[in-house]
């Protein structure tokens, strides 16, 4: 099966812990609940990298497939596992940004005053929680026979989707998707890498820094 295209009419989640018969794939101020850092930062999607096996396929997002979901107006939301019940940003709220670059599709969330993100982010920070993915309708894909690992496998290259909605997961269907919480802007600006307290550079070491190494390699 090389290069045969197909589309799927339905959106798609994809989580590794339930890959497949899934019509939705997943890409599986002080003093406030959430704190002083309250915006998650990562990669809710990474390209020409595989998915974990998806049950009698892998997957390969080829750059550009984001390209509509930039685009003024588009309506994307952010949950916590896909759940329509934990809806942590949004971007024409402007509280969920998506930035396209050579690595994948970065996002920025800045998190609710509720307790369900106050909880999230508490994971995140403890890295028990580091990773995305994201719902999509596929409107563009091929499929190739490739060896990976000595093994035929058959690939479905994703080239171009309508985003729906990122979410930070547990359980990713890509494991190279990152998510950190990102430092204040402030601090990071106003404060030189020797200039931060202990406390500070503590914080930023298990929050940020992480990220920061990830968006080296672009």
């Amino acid at each position: 099966m090389s290069n045969a295209k197909t589309s799927a009419p339905g959106v798609e989640r994809r989580n590794a812990s339930a890959p497949s018969k899934l019509r939705i794939e997943s890409r599986s101020a002080t003093g406030s609940k959430v704190g002083e850092f309250s915006t998650l930062s990562g990669y809710a999607a990474v390209y020409n990298q595989l998915s974990h096996d998806l049950g009698h396929f892998r997957e390969r997002i080829k750059p550009g497939a984001f390209a509509s979901a930039l685009k003024p107006g588009v309506d994307v939301r952010a949950f916590f596992d896909h759940s329509t019940a934990f809806v942590l940003g949004r971007t024409t709220a402007g509280t969920l940004r998506l930035f396209d670059d050579a690595y994948g599709l970065r996002v920025q969330i800045d998190l609710p005053d509720t307790q369900i993100a106050a909880d999230l982010k508490a994971s995140v920070s403890r890295g028990d929680i580091n990773q995305m993915s994201f719902g999509f309708v596929a409107k563009r894909t091929s499929w190739t026979d490739e060896t990976i690992d000595g093994l035929d496998t058959l690939i479905r290259n994703l080239h171009e989707v309508e985003l729906i909605e990122i979410s930070v997961v547990a359980i990713p269907a890509y494991p190279q998707t990152f998510v950190g919480v990102e430092p204040p802007a402030e601090l990071m600006k106003s404060r030189s890498r020797s200039a931060m307290t202990s406390g500070d550079a503590a914080r930023l070491s298990a929050d940020w820094l992480v990220l920061l190494e990830a968006m080296k390699t672009i």
